[in-house]
């Protein structure tokens, strides 16, 4: 969403540009994630759209007005409200549609009109001056060059939602003085003061929409710690090692692992919904598991399929768990990772297992019990070194139920 389309949308005019220029829809997508009739169900939607936003303008004074072709709609406080309250369906039809990135964005887009509602209702004289006065000359050598000379945005009208994510909130905190400078030769002092209001209500919105975008790259670098990955690497050598004794070829063996790692990363995790990440991670690890468990000595047999079924529990979590790993643990990872905690993480491990480095445990009971104690050594970091809540306590309580579900 560009600064005009914020600006557009404050004024009046109500769109859903985000099914157009955000994410997207088709047939095939929408029924597989939100199941079949999703798709209908939001065309039709969107289809009745407009008749609503017109039956709930009755009545409701409109002052219509061109600026550079571009239809901008001014209406009351309460027509605002209701015409608001048109799209809300369509919007959360369109959520059974999408990913977890693309609903981030929808849901950024909630927020952002729900503070401009408010910043309307609550400046409705400021706001009718700012629809009366806009003008091309303000828009083209005023608001477009804000977006690229104050906050470094693609001056596109049409620039799309995720731009905001690319401006900091440290720039956007800094951008008031240049906007004002700007938009001082070129606008009226009412516009000057709106403009800027909104600025700062997209600080709001890209501010809370920035950690949760990071997140997605904060929780590929948890992973490997959630699910214990680097002991379960020393145990797929272990388990490779023994496969090749036992009379595996190791070509054969290296092929099909490389083939299943390609395969897995075919669909990158929370792009998908998890249940079609799940079985595509199924899928592609099938053939190895069945390599694995025909090479491997008979007290062997049952690792790869636990291992699996390990990281499939841990995703399932992952997916459940997004917003709370997000917002309570993203924030604590530079504490987790520091030498104090690694240390007293290390020395927990020690004391809890007795595994040999080189060794397989030749029972699910035996390799269930240690990997539990290991989780729990994580566990007892994130107590010590993450801020308490309730929110941080349900984190704690479903990781160690994701841990421990693949034992039972």
């Amino acid at each position: 969403m560009s600064i005009l389309e914020v600006l557009i949308i404050l004024a009046g005019y109500t769109t859903v540009l985000f099914l157009d220029h955000e994410v997207d829809i088709n047939k095939e997508t929408c029924n597989s994630i939100g199941g079949p009739g999703t798709f209908s169900k939001l065309t039709q939607l969107q289809h009745n759209l407009p008749h609503c936003v017109d039956e709930h303008s009755k009545g409701i004074p409109i002052n219509k007005i061109n600026v550079a072709k571009i239809p901008i709609y001014h209406t009351s406080c309460l027509g605002r409200k209701a015409i608001s309250g048109c799209y809300q369906p369509l919007i959360s039809a369109s959520k059974q549609c999408l990913n977890i990135t693309e609903s981030y964005l929808v849901d950024i887009w909630q927020n952002m009109d729900k503070d401009l509602i408010a910043y309307t209702c609550e400046n409705e004289d400021k706001v009718h001056k700012y629809a009366k006065e806009y003008t091309a000359e303000c828009m083209n050598e005023g608001i477009l060059k804000i977006q690229e000379k104050c906050l470094g945005l693609n001056s596109n009208p049409m620039s799309p939602i995720r731009d905001i994510s690319q401006v900091s909130c440290k720039k956007l905190e800094d951008a008031e003085d240049c906007i004002v400078d700007t938009l001082s030769n070129h606008c009226s002092q009412d516009i000057t003061d709106v403009v800027v209001s909104v600025i700062k209500i997209l600080k709001t919105n890209a501010c809370s929409y920035a950690p949760k975008h990071r997140s997605r790259r904060s929780l590929h670098r948890v992973v490997r710690q959630l699910a214990m990955s680097d002991k379960m690497d020393r145990i797929e050598e272990h388990l490779k090692t023994k496969c090749i004794k036992n009379g595996l070829e190791s070509k054969k063996l290296e092929d099909n692992v490389l083939k299943m790692k390609n395969c897995i990363k075919e669909k990158p995790i929370f792009f998908v919904p998890k249940h079609i990440y799940i079985k595509h991670i199924d899928g592609c690890t099938k053939e190895v598991i069945k390599m694995l468990k025909a090479c491997l000595p008979e007290k062997y047999k049952y690792l790869p399929q636990l291992i699996f079924n390990v990281f499939d529990s841990m995703i399932s979590f992952m997916y459940d768990d997004f917003t709370l790993i997000s917002s309570e643990l993203t924030p604590c990872l530079p504490k987790l990772k520091s030498e104090e905690s690694t240390t007293e993480y290390n020395e927990c491990n020690r004391k809890v297992t007795d595994i040999v480095e080189d060794e397989l445990v030749d029972t699910k009971e035996k390799f269930c019990e240690r990997y539990i104690h290991l989780n729990e050594c994580f566990i007892a970091q994130v107590k010590k070194q993450c801020s308490p809540s309730k929110e941080l306590t349900k984190f704690e309580q479903d990781y160690m139920n994701a841990v421990k579900r693949p034992c039972e």
